[in-house]
């Protein structure tokens, strides 16, 4: 009898990642830190990248295009993006040097469209897991309008609502994920498209 060796996912651990990096978009964008919180955050970013990019491999592994290389371009530009981003800035903050941010609003428009036009995809998933995707949609054209430099307090307000929502369902499929190894299962909706 040969033995099954197959993988378990590493999703959730990507999706805690996710909700940790979401989480402190968040915080920036609602103004509850200020600019000295980004050194610290840029630390965070890099250590995203290891869950990210298991996730990616993992995914890619089982054969799962949509999800893995989702993953993948998270691991390039959300995390290590973010994170060398967040440490140049804080870095040009104290030290008065001029850096022209809105190139990252380029950026990140591309990121939004990617995202936003791969979406359906994830309407195969559980609900939830479409609506941590669906939520940040919104979330990251508003940051790429953020650094191009035509947002408002509000807009900036919005976004921040929209990261903390889908950080917090990010985390929410996470745990239910880990625990549906153990046979506890979560609610978490059924997928919109079949």
């Amino acid at each position: 009898m040969s033995e099954k060796n197959e993988w378990a996912s590493a999703g959730p651990g990507g999706l805690v990642a996710y909700s940790v990096m979401t989480y402190m978009a968040a915080a920036l964008f609602l103004g509850l830190v200020d600019f000295t919180s980004l050194l610290l955050a840029s630390g965070i970013a890099f250590a995203a990248i290891i869950p990210y990019i298991i996730t990616a491999i993992v995914s890619l592994r089982k054969n799962d295009n949509l999800g893995g290389n989702t993953f993948l371009y998270f691991t390039g530009f959300f995390a290590a993006g973010s994170g060398f981003s967040w440490l140049l800035t804080y870095l040009s903050i104290i030290n008065h040097w001029n850096i022209d941010i809105r190139i990252l609003g380029y950026e990140w428009i591309v990121l939004s469209l990617v995202l936003t036009v791969t979406t359906p995809g994830f309407a195969k998933a559980p609900l939830a897991t479409f609506l941590t995707i669906l939520t940040v949609d919104p979330a990251l054209f508003i940051t790429a309008f953020y650094y191009l430099g035509v947002t408002n307090t509000l807009i900036n307000s919005i976004g921040g609502l929209l990261y903390f929502i889908t950080g917090t369902l990010a985390w929410y499929v996470a745990a239910a994920g880990m625990l549906a190894s153990v046979g506890i299962n979560l609610p978490l909706g059924k997928p919109l498209l079949k």
